[in-house]
C-alpha cells in the first residue's frame, strides 16, 4: 500500500507540472481566457494522471469499461478537492495555523481520502489497455499537438475566413453549404475568441476523432487492432486529410459523421438492434448539415441491404431513422425555399452544370487526385476497392463488400459527373477515407504468404531499400503538410488543382492594418475572399465590408447587405494589383495607395486601394432604360 502511494504521489506531481504548463501555454501563448484555460488545464491534468495511474499505479487489477473508471476517476478527484477545501476552512477558522500550513495539511488529507477512494472503488478492478490503442492514441496525441501549434501561426485561409463570416450571420441555411460549419466556429469562437485557433480548434478535434473512429471501424471489419492501428495511419499517409485536418471547412465535420455512420450502420445490420438505426439517423441528420454529401450515407446502406439482405428493407426502423435526419435537415429546406432554393440550384449549377470538355475535366480530376491523395497511396487505394469489391460479391465477404461500396459509390459518381461537368479537386476525397483497410489486409494477410516471402530472402535488402526510399519519397513530397510551413504546402496544392492565375492569398492580416483607417469609409472587394479576410482581421463591427462578386462566383454578402444603401456614396474599393475598379459599377476612381505585402513564404503580393463613388445600382437601371427604349425603337 505504501509503495503504490508513492507511486500516486509520484503520479500526482506530473499532475501538477502539465496542470502549470498547460495553463502556462493557453495563457501566455495561445491569448485563452484565464477561467477556462485553468479549466482546461485541470482536466488534461487529471487525463494525465488517470493515464500513468491506469497502467502503472493500479495495473494489476480486473477488467473495466474505461469510460465507466474515468468517471469514477473524476468523482474520487472532485471527493478529494472537497476535502482538500473543507480542511482548510477547518483549519484556519480553528487554529492559529497560516494559511500555506493549512493548505499542505489540506493537500495531504485530500490525497489520502482520494487514494483511498480510488484504491477501493475506481481501480477495484483491472483496466487492460491493449497495446495498439495505446500506440493509437499516443499518435493522435502528438499528431493534435502538432496541429495546434500549428493552427495559430498560419493566416486563415479565405474560404476559413468566409465561413467566419457565417458565425456572425447564424441562419438554417447559407449558399454555399448547410450551416453546421458556422455553427461550431460560432461556439468555439465565443470561448477561444477571435483568434485562428479559437476558429480552427473544433475541426482539429474533429480530425483527430475521426482517425481514432476509422481505427475503430477498421476493428469492427477486420477484428484485428494491429491492421487497424495501420489502417487509421494510412489516412494520415493522405496529403489531403492532413491538410484539411487543420482547417475550418465543412469537409473536416463530413469526415466525422461520414466515419461514424458507418461505424453505427455496420452493427445495426450486424447485430440486428433497433436502437443503431436511430443513432445511424441522427448522425446522417447532422452530415446533411454539414454537407449536402451526407445524401450518399443512405444510398450507400440501401445498396448494401438490396445486395446482401433484402428482408431489412421491409424493417421500418431504417426508413424512420432516416426520417428524423431528413427532419433535422428540415431548417435548411425551409431557408432554400425562402430564398429560391438558392442553395440547391448554386451547388446542382456548380458540382453538376459546370460545362466543359470531358477530356480536361477527366484530366483535372486525375491531377486532383495524384495530388490530394499522391501517386502511391492512389493506386494502393484503386487495388484495396478492387479488392473489396471483388471479396464482397465473388467470395462473399460481406464485410469487405461494406467497406467498399463507400468508396465505390462516390468515387463512380464523381467519374461520371466528370464527362459533364469539372469537380472541385477536393470532393472525391471523400471516396478514399476507407480504402487504407482493404489495403492493410492485403499487406499483412493476402500477400503474406505469396510475396513478402521475397523480402526475407538473402540478398533482399536492396528491394527492401528501394522500397522504403519510394514510401518515404511519396510521404515527403505529397504529405508535405506535416511539415512546419504548411501554408506553402497549401499554396502548392491550391495552385496545381485549381489552375488559378491568383493563387493562395496571404498576407491579409498586413493589409488589413493598412486599411483601418478607412472603416469610416463602406469597403468593397471584388471578390468574397478579400472582403471575409478582412472582416476576420479588422474590426468589422464598426465598418461595412462588402464583396460585389465581380466576375466570380456569387457569394453570401449580397444576402447580408443592400449595396444600394451606399449607392451614389464614396466607397474605397481594395483589388489586386494590376487591376482598375469596374467602369460600370464605380465613377471617379481615385487611386489612394498601393499595398505591398510579403507573405510567409516570401512571395510578394500587391493590392491598390481606390476611392470611388459606387453606381452599379444605377448602371444597372440605366442599361434597363437602353434596353427598353431599344425595344421600342424595333
Amino acid at each position: 500500500m505504501i509503495k503504490r502511494y508513492a507511486k500516486f504521489g509520484i503520479v500526482g506531481l506530473s499532475g501538477l507540472l502539465v496542470n502549470i504548463g498547460i495553463a502556462y501555454i493557453l495563457k501566455n501563448i495561445f491569448s485563452v481566457k484565464s477561467l477556462i484555460a485553468s479549466s482546461l488545464a485541470i482536466e488534461v491534468s487529471i487525463l494525465n494522471n488517470f493515464f500513468w495511474n491506469s497502467i502503472w499505479t493500479w495495473r494489476d487489477r480486473e477488467q473495466e469499461d474505461i469510460w465507466v473508471r474515468l468517471l469514477k476517476y473524476h468523482v474520487a478527484v472532485s471527493l478529494g478537492a472537497i476535502i482538500n477545501m473543507g480542511a482548510d476552512f477547518l483549519l484556519l477558522k480553528s487554529t492559529t495555523m497560516q494559511y500555506i500550513q493549512a493548505h499542505c495539511v489540506g493537500v495531504f488529507a485530500g490525497s489520502i481520502f482520494n487514494f483511498l477512494l480510488n484504491d477501493k472503488w475506481t481501480f477495484n478492478k483491472k483496466l487492460t489497455i491493449h497495446r495498439w490503442d495505446a500506440i493509437l492514441f499516443l499518435f493522435i496525441g502528438l499528431i493534435t499537438y502538432f496541429e495546434i501549434i500549428l493552427a495559430r501561426r498560419v493566416e486563415l485561409f479565405f474560404d476559413e475566413a468566409y465561413y467566419w463570416v457565417w458565425a456572425q450571420h447564424l441562419s438554417p441555411g447559407y449558399l454555399d453549404h448547410p450551416p453546421f460549419v458556422a455553427w461550431i466556429i460560432y461556439i468555439s469562437t465565443s470561448i477561444l475568441g477571435k483568434t485562428e485557433l479559437g476558429v480552427r480548434i473544433p475541426f482539429i478535434v474533429l480530425s483527430s476523432l475521426t482517425t481514432i473512429l476509422v481505427y475503430y471501424l477498421a476493428y469492427e471489419i477486420l477484428r484485428n487492432k494491429k491492421m487497424a492501428f495501420w489502417s487509421a495511419f494510412y489516412v494520415r499517409l493522405l496529403p489531403l486529410f492532413n491538410i484539411v485536418g487543420i482547417l475550418a471547412i465543412p469537409d473536416n465535420p463530413l469526415f466525422f459523421f461520414w466515419t461514424l455512420y458507418a461505424i453505427i450502420t455496420y452493427r445495426a445490420i450486424k447485430s440486428g438492434e433497433k436502437k443503431f438505426w436511430y443513432y445511424a439517423g441522427v448522425v446522417f441528420g447532422f452530415s446533411l448539415l454539414t454537407k449536402y454529401f451526407g445524401f450518399f450515407l443512405p444510398l450507400i446502406t440501401f445498396f448494401f441491404i438490396f445486395l446482401t439482405n433484402r428482408k431489412l428493407l421491409f424493417k421500418k426502423e431504417i426508413y424512420f431513422s432516416h426520417l428524423i435526419g431528413f427532419l433535422m435537415f428540415l431548417p435548411n429546406i425551409l431557408w432554400n425555399l425562402s430564398h429560391g432554393f438558392a442553395s440547391f440550384k448554386f451547388q446542382l449549377s456548380h458540382g453538376f452544370m459546370s460545362g466543359g470538355h470531358t477530356f480536361y475535366n477527366l484530366r483535372f480530376l486525375a491531377e486532383a487526385l495524384l495530388i490530394t491523395v499522391s501517386p502511391l497511396a492512389l493506386f494502393a487505394s484503386i487495388w484495396g476497392i478492387i479488392l473489396g469489391l471483388y471479396r464482397g460479391l465473388l467470395r462473399k465477404e460481406r464485410r469487405f463488400l461494406y467497406i467498399s461500396l463507400y468508396s465505390f459509390i462516390p468515387f463512380m459518381t464523381f467519374l461520371l459527373t466528370s464527362l459533364k461537368s469539372r469537380p472541385e479537386a477536393h470532393w472525391p476525397f471523400i471516396s478514399f477515407i476507407f480504402t487504407g483497410i482493404p489495403v492493410v489486409y492485403t499487406i499483412f494477410l493476402h500477400l503474406k504468404g505469396r510475396y513478402l516471402r521475397v523480402l526475407q530472402k538473402p540478398g533482399s535488402h536492396l528491394i527492401r531499400v528501394a522500397l522504403s526510399t519510394l514510401i518515404l519519397i511519396n510521404f515527403l513530397l505529397f504529405a508535405s503538410p506535416l511539415n512546419a510551413n504548411i501554408t506553402k504546402a497549401i499554396t502548392y496544392f491550391y495552385d496545381r488543382v485549381s489552375e488559378k492565375k491568383t493563387g493562395f492569398e496571404t498576407g491579409f492580416k498586413q493589409l488589413a492594418e493598412k486599411v483601418k483607417k478607412y472603416k469610416d469609409y463602406p469597403i468593397l472587394t471584388p471578390n468574397y475572399h478579400i472582403a471575409s479576410e478582412l472582416a476576420f482581421y479588422m474590426d468589422s463591427s464598426n465598418c461595412c465590408i462588402y464583396s460585389i462578386d465581380f466576375k466570380t462566383r456569387p457569394s453570401m454578402f449580397r444576402y447580408w447587405i443592400d449595396d444600394s444603401n451606399f449607392m451614389g456614396q464614396e466607397v474605397i474599393f481594395i483589388t489586386y494589383s494590376g487591376y482598375s475598379p469596374p467602369a460600370d459599377m464605380f465613377e471617379n476612381p481615385i487611386k489612394l495607395e498601393e499595398v505591398i505585402v510579403k507573405p510567409d513564404f516570401s512571395e510578394f503580393r500587391g493590392y491598390t486601394i481606390y476611392k470611388a463613388v459606387y453606381t452599379k445600382t444605377r448602371a444597372k437601371r440605366q442599361k434597363a432604360v437602353k434596353n427598353k427604349s431599344k425595344e421600342n425603337e424595333f
